[in-house]
């Protein structure tokens, strides 16, 4: 009776640990999604203040660099000459960054908003490299020169109007400017100064900007106004963009179709919570107005935070796939004649022409960085570039599954210049090149705050869980185990005493038998256990 107790006791106690155990795995996860979604929206509060997520939205207090490597041209003279150009790496020139919503507006019902964000950089003497200066000087390809490259390519009379303007002038197919003026203070190309001063028209038609800079104008400016949901009523739409510059596709000049001029995908600044393995994003981003792809990449974890992470694929600047059609440029120069590496009308694979959407359309071709999920010709095409690392050349982004939000990222790019010949004389016997100009690794991690906020209320809790649900679950069916051992342990030893008499019964003879012959054989030559007396059957 008491056994049996036991027994009962342990099924009752095990299937309330797993009852609790499955609750654990099931309903508290459930729970802590309803939560976050509950306040995962940018608006106001009831008091008509910014909530905490507009407000983190509005200055993240993240840490962000940008680090900036340049690529000085050591032979140009010879580049000329039809001689291959020999880089050489120069960096990181360092600069902290700083972002801020300078804009936002919420139509009536709070369900979107309008935003600009603005970004400053400010360079570090102490994160760049010890000889890294701002007024070092590099030898890069000259963008104006490439400009009139094309200009002269319109007519007879067009380019004989650039080589006299070339003979003249005697400017090289080269630019010596300090690393600052490339970057984002801009240079004035002595070359497009004295064209400007004597031949105005000519500058009218090119549409350069008075300063040549990669990034000039983009510090302490926007990229443009978004219109973004705010998730409010809906979380999983979070920062999906309806329109950019009010506009909801992007004017005809830029790309080379109507689907890839179309704005959508999220701002990249918000992430919807509940992010699943597998799963695929579209961004907007303004400042190449273009739309990329994330997809997911693994598992991962930073500073103690588990993520999904999320990175840009191969396929996104493959020219053969239908779906990038249209971010074909049809008059792409040839750079290789062997068409397995470059289609007619396309670049080669892993690289993106941003001329449409740049003043003046200069060749800019951006990429991974040394040439990453390009045809290696392409790399050695130009001395100094080293095989790409897929683990180190690759833009990633670490995204908290459970909340959305990015905990980590780093954005890579390759900038390189379209280098013609253009059958000036003035080029010489110069190779049609596409020459790295420089490449950068902007980075993002969350900071400190949100990393106790994080780990304190949602990695805590959704692990704790688990980890007791499990434990609770496996407890429970181990009493659930024990219990059926012990029965059938019982039951075998019941079982056994109930046999063991009746198989004595059926072996002795019964009163009043006589055994058999064998036996009786059996019996007559065993000799008597008892002295003087006799062996007979009972």
């Amino acid at each position: 009776m008491r056994l049996k107790c036991l027994q009962i006791t342990a099924l009752v106690i095990g299937a309330i640990l797993i009852v609790l155990g499955i609750i654990l795995l099931t309903v508290v996860p459930g729970i802590v999604e309803k939560e976050i979604k509950a306040i995962n929206y940018l608006g106001t509060d009831g008091n008509g203040s910014l909530n905490i997520v507009t407000e983190k939205w509005r200055a993240p207090k993240y840490d962000m660099k940008m680090e900036i490597y340049v690529y000085n041209v050591k032979n140009f003279r010879d580049v000329t000459k039809r001689e291959k150009p020999i880089l050489e790496q120069l960096g990181p020139y360092t600069f902290t960054e700083r972002q801020e919503k300078t804009m936002y507006k919420f139509n009536k019902n709070e369900s979107r908003v309008f935003y600009k964000n603005t970004r400053w950089y400010y360079f570090s003497q102490e994160l760049s490299c010890p000889t890294c200066f701002l007024n070092d000087t590099v030898v890069v390809p000259s963008i104006v020169y490439q400009n009139l490259v094309d200009f002269a390519m319109g007519g007879r009379m067009a380019k004989f109007a650039i080589e006299t303007a070339l003979r003249v002038f005697s400017e090289p197919a080269f630019v010596s400017v300090k690393v600052g003026e490339l970057l984002y203070e801009g240079y004035e190309d002595p070359l497009l100064s004295k064209i400007c001063n004597t031949a105005r028209w000519i500058c009218d038609k090119l549409n350069i900007p008075p300063r040549i800079g990669l990034f000039y104008g983009q510090n302490g400016t926007d990229d443009g106004t978004y219109e973004i949901n705010t998730g409010r009523y809906d979380s999983p739409l979070i920062g999906n963009v309806y329109s950019w510059n009010n506009k909801t596709v992007l004017p005809d000049n830029i790309w080379w179709s109507r689907e890839a001029r179309k704005i959508e995908g999220l701002d990249g600044q918000l992430f919807p919570p509940s992010v699943q393995k597998g799963q695929l994003f579209h961004l907007f981003v303004g400042q190449i107005q273009r739309r990329i792809s994330m997809e997911y990449k693994r598992e991962s974890e930073f500073w103690g935070v588990p993520a999904y992470q999320f990175g840009v694929p191969e396929s996104m600047n493959d020219p053969t796939l239908p779906a990038n059609k249209g971010f074909n440029n049809p008059k792409s120069p040839r750079f290789f004649n062997d068409t397995t590496i470059q289609s007619k009308g396309a670049l080669p694979a892993g690289l993106m022409d941003l001329s449409g959407s740049l003043p003046g359309n200069p060749r800019i071709y951006v990429g991974q960085p040394h040439f990453l999920h390009c045809p290696d010709v392409v790399r050695t095409a130009v001395e100094g570039i080293p095989v790409p690392n897929p683990t180190e050349d690759e833009t990633l982004i670490d995204i908290e599954p459970h909340t959305g939000v990015v905990i980590h990222a780093r954005r890579l790019s390759l900038l390189n210049l379209g280098v013609l010949n253009g059958g000036l004389s003035y080029s010489g016997n110069m190779s049609d090149t596409i020459i790295p100009l420089i490449w950068l690794r902007e980075s993002i991690s969350f900071d400190n705050d949100t990393r106790d906020e994080l780990l304190n209320k949602v990695v805590f809790i959704t692990r704790s869980s688990f980890v007791g649900g499990v434990a609770l679950v496996t407890i429970g069916v181990l009493l659930y185990a024990a219990f059926i051992t012990v029965a059938i342990v019982y039951r075998c030893q019941v079982s056994s005493h109930k046999v063991a008499p009746e198989t004595d019964k059926e072996l002795s003879p019964q009163a009043g038998e006589a055994p058999d012959d064998e036996d009786q054989l059996i019996v007559e030559e065993e000799p008597s256990d008892v002295e003087g007396g006799s062996f007979a059957p009972i």
